[in-house]
């Protein structure tokens, strides 16, 4: 592997929370909405790595589609402490204002606004964690890395804003991949899936 693919690897190399039960939307005590755990166990998978389109899913989200998000990709994440009882729920109206923020964003970076889309990348707040890696056989470095789901979507928007990667709709499916010519679908599965539909 190569030193600059190395680096881009452990950047994208985040583990994050799943409750295995679910999400539900709730009332909190002060009436306000919010996405909760149902208190299942936890799983934690890597969504930057299995899922490279997720920022342009999440920015398309209605509120009747948080429950299904939250379900396969876990809370967006507040703080540092992915243990601590702030993330077992989530305000709704959060989840608005950042999927609103993501929408945006992308919305000048798809007009060839570039201006407008790095204002609005660089106003964001996101929580970003800095590591030192070391081997014995190369100099040590720093690795930064996202510290919550909601950060790590904002890196992929930035990986969108600062190398000229396209994503575009799977044509069966329609989940984002990243556009690659005379591609149409995210996987081999959905082309045959999609190859099989018309034959029938």
């Amino acid at each position: 592997m190569k030193e600059n693919e190395l680096i881009r690897h452990q950047l994208f190399d985040l583990d994050w929370p799943m409750d295995q039960d679910g999400y539900v939307i709730d009332t909190d005590p002060e009436g306000r909405k919010v996405v909760r755990r149902r208190g299942g166990p936890l799983r934690y998978y890597r969504p930057l790595r299995d899922h490279p389109g997720l920022a342009r899913e999440f920015s398309e989200l209605r509120e009747e589609d948080y429950i299904d998000f939250a379900g396969r990709f876990g809370l967006l994440g507040a703080s540092f402490e992915l243990g601590s009882s702030a993330d077992d729920k989530e305000q709704v109206a959060e989840w608005f204002l950042r999927s609103k923020n993501i929408r945006d964003l992308l919305a000048a970076h798809d007009k060839g606004d570039q201006k407008t889309a790095v204002k609005i990348y660089n106003k964001t707040h996101h929580l970003l964690r800095t590591f030192v890696h070391a081997e014995e056989t190369k100099k040590a470095r720093i690795v930064v890395q996202p510290s919550t789901l909601f950060g790590a979507m904002i890196l992929q928007v930035a990986d969108e804003l600062t190398t000229g990667i396209q994503f575009k709709r799977c044509s069966n499916c329609t989940t984002w991949f990243q556009h690659r010519a005379n591609k149409n679908f995210c996987s081999d599965q959905c082309r045959y899936a999609h190859n099989n539909k018309r034959r029938k």
